[in-house]
């Protein structure tokens, strides 16, 4: 299980059960520029380039997640 918690739009954390790699893909990159840490720069199917902002985000054990967050997360089906 995944869980991915966000706030206002941003994340905030992840948690996760097993081991596993988390990439956060933005394609919200107003006003950065190329060289900036964590920008790429990727072409669609119509070769047109694109800034994507894309890091890992290493999962926190679900042992960690606050109790309201897992509440939410039960809660969801």
């Amino acid at each position: 299980m995944v869980i991915v918690e966000v706030q206002g739009g941003v994340l905030q954390a992840v948690y996760s059960d097993r081991p596993t790699k988390i990439v956060l893909v933005d394609w919200d990159t107003e006003g950065c520029q190329p060289g900036e840490p964590n920008l790429v720069t990727v072409q669609d199917a119509a070769g047109t380039e694109h800034l994507v902002w894309a890091v890992e985000f290493p999962p926190a054990p679900l042992g960690k997640m606050p109790a309201e967050t897992q509440e939410a997360a039960l809660k969801s089906s």
